[in-house]
């Protein structure tokens, strides 16, 4: 009987070994699987994830061009999604914070401008320079809608490096998403405060990661001008009791507090002050001896009298207007009394005093309120009539001389 041939085993096939993703790729898919699902991911959750995903990058790591701008644009319209939440509560200045922070941290990190530069959205505009020159002449940083940065070449003189990377931005309405007021001046009631510019910018890149520019205490400042808008131009001044001005302040970003991994801020004035020679209605300009954010809050303070000061004011008015009252009643008396004075000139003279008398009489007797509309209607009848007068025959005067 013949052998039977034994089978021969089967050499199992190796498994090929899973090729582990890279770092840059992961950050990628993580950022894609993100964008994807912004509609259904809290605005608060988009920013902390971002922020962590660029903390955690290398150096090294550029981003393709096309995630750039998704992440750009992303942000961007997450201003509006916050701006149109309802519910938001207080934790929107954190979100405000957090998302400067996040889009620092991601033009002096995966962006590469020389892939492509990312155009201006509604909200956002990035300029994004490498400074090679360091002839210590001043280098604007960005300029929209009549707003600017400018920044001395003292900067770039104290970091050594050959090439520094600078990120400049534009946030056109931040109004909702950062603080409206400056710490501890809710304390004072007759005073309020509010976000009256566009948010201006700039960031440097020292090293690996961004400089910290808060302490440079530059002997040069820099300069940044806003463009006022119409509203802030008809609130400032003095206006029905109300006097408004413009403050020059940064935004101190303070990671330490940050709560569910947003990131808190506070407006401060600290090495920020006005230039009063180079504002004007139109614009103000302000001068800072370091870099970070920067914005004009406009501030309103309603002006009140003590029942103290009404009363001086009160008493002095009196005063006055009765001094002006026998002055007026002598002249009157006189012209009268002199026959020799009587002459066409002189009567217009003689009118002239007799309408500011009843005038003057009438706003002491009756200016206090009297609780009738009827009354309060009349006064100001005869008060508008007889100044009127008063004016009119100041006018003859001027024709007869």
């Amino acid at each position: 009987t013949p052998t039977p041939t034994p089978t021969p085993t089967p050499t199992p096939t190796p498994t090929p070994t899973p090729t582990p993703e890279a770092p840059s790729d992961m950050a990628v898919r993580v950022l894609q699987d993100l964008f994807n699902d912004t509609e259904e991911v809290p605005p608060s959750e988009i920013l902390v994830t971002i922020g962590d995903v660029l903390r955690n990058l290398s150096a090294n790591i550029t981003f393709p061009p096309e995630v750039s701008e998704q992440l750009f644009n992303s942000v961007s319209d997450l201003i509006d999604t916050v701006q149109q939440m309802d519910d938001i509560g207080d934790g929107s200045t954190d979100i405000g914070s957090t998302l400067l922070d996040v889009m620092d941290r991601f033009a002096l990190g995966p962006y590469d401008p020389e892939l492509g530069e990312l155009e201006d959205t509604d909200n956002i505009a990035l300029v994004h320079m490498v400074q090679r020159s360091f002839s210590g002449d001043p280098v604007e940083g960005i300029s929209r809608s009549g707003n600017r940065i400018v920044l001395p070449g003292e900067v770039f003189m104290n970091v050594n490096r050959p090439e520094v990377p600078v990120a400049s931005f534009y946030y056109r309405n931040m109004n909702g998403l950062l603080p409206d007021s400056l710490p501890g001046a809710s304390r004072n009631s007759n005073t309020t405060m509010r976000l009256a510019s566009p948010i201006l910018s700039s960031a440097l890149q020292c090293g690996p990661a961004q400089c910290n520019t808060r302490d440079l205490n530059l002997t040069n400042p820099v300069v940044l001008v806003f463009r006022h808008s119409q509203q802030v131009v008809d609130d400032l001044g003095q206006q029905d009791g109300r006097e408004s001005s413009v403050i020059c302040v940064f935004l101190n970003l303070n990671e330490s507090s940050s709560l569910n991994g947003l990131i808190s801020g506070q407006w401060s004035t600290e090495g920020c002050t006005r230039n009063d020679t180079a504002s004007n209605e139109s614009q103000t300009v302000c001068e800072c001896n370091h870099l970070t954010h920067f914005a004009l809050l406009l501030s309103t303070t309603e002006i009140t009298l003590t029942s103290a000061e009404a009363l001086s004011l009160r008493i002095i008015g009196v005063i006055c207007v009765a001094i002006s009252l026998i002055c007026l009643t002598a002249t009157i008396l006189t012209y009268i009394s002199l026959k020799p004075l009587w002459s066409l000139r002189n009567y217009i003279h003689i009118n002239l005093c007799v309408s500011l008398f009843v005038a003057q009489l009438t706003f002491i007797v009756a200016v206090e309120p009297s609780g009738s509309v009827a009354g309060c209607q009349a006064v100001a009848v005869l008060l508008h009539y007889f100044f009127l007068v008063t004016f009119m025959w100041m006018l003859m005067e001027g024709v007869v001389l």
